[in-house]
């Protein structure tokens, strides 16, 4: 594959996507986030994105090599050693902190396009919602009379969540 360079700065030609990454996230990062949320992007970069595509340059990153990363995470790209892959939640993690140091790299003028713009992101998985029938209303009143006595919690707010579709995960009734 050749790649042709016009209007480029050196530094562009040269830098790598673990430069780059790891300077978005020392420099322009540590003062702007929590430090929990720092630590966790810190994370994402070290065990995720610099292992797959910190050996290409900035200006060699495509869609393709950012697709291809997500759809193994999704595969089989677990740090923690357990079977399987990640979460589609984890990978659309992933993916906002690569959106984001691409679009602060866009800004500086070392992309002219973000490729992670383009990348087919994983479906969120839908949890089956189940809601009390009658029974279980009845066995929440019961809970709750129980637990009002005690002042745990309120009458009203059982009543509420009856009234209003409560979920079989109430779990402070053993529901």
């Amino acid at each position: 594959m050749r790649y042709v360079y016009y209007n480029l700065r050196i530094t562009q030609i040269y830098l790598y996507v673990a430069e780059w990454f790891t300077t978005w996230l020392n420099d322009y990062m540590k003062l702007s986030l929590r430090a929990t949320t720092w630590e966790s992007y810190k994370y994402q970069v070290n065990g995720h994105i610099i292992p797959a595509l910190g050996n290409l340059k900035i200006v060699q990153l495509q869609t393709a090599h950012i697709q291809r990363l997500y759809n193994e995470k999704l595969q089989g790209g677990r740090l923690d050693g357990k079977e399987g892959g990640l979460t589609p939640k984890s990978v659309r993690y992933i993916h906002t902190v690569i959106h984001s140091c691409l679009a602060q790299a866009k800004k500086e003028g070392l992309l002219t396009v973000n490729p992670s713009d383009a990348v087919r992101l994983p479906k969120l998985e839908q949890k089956d919602i189940h809601y009390l029938d009658k029974d279980g209303i009845k066995l929440l009143g019961d809970c709750q009379g129980e637990q009002a006595l005690r002042g745990l919690l309120p009458d009203t707010k059982y009543r509420f969540a009856a009234w209003g579709g409560a979920r079989v995960a109430l779990g402070s009734c053993g529901l």
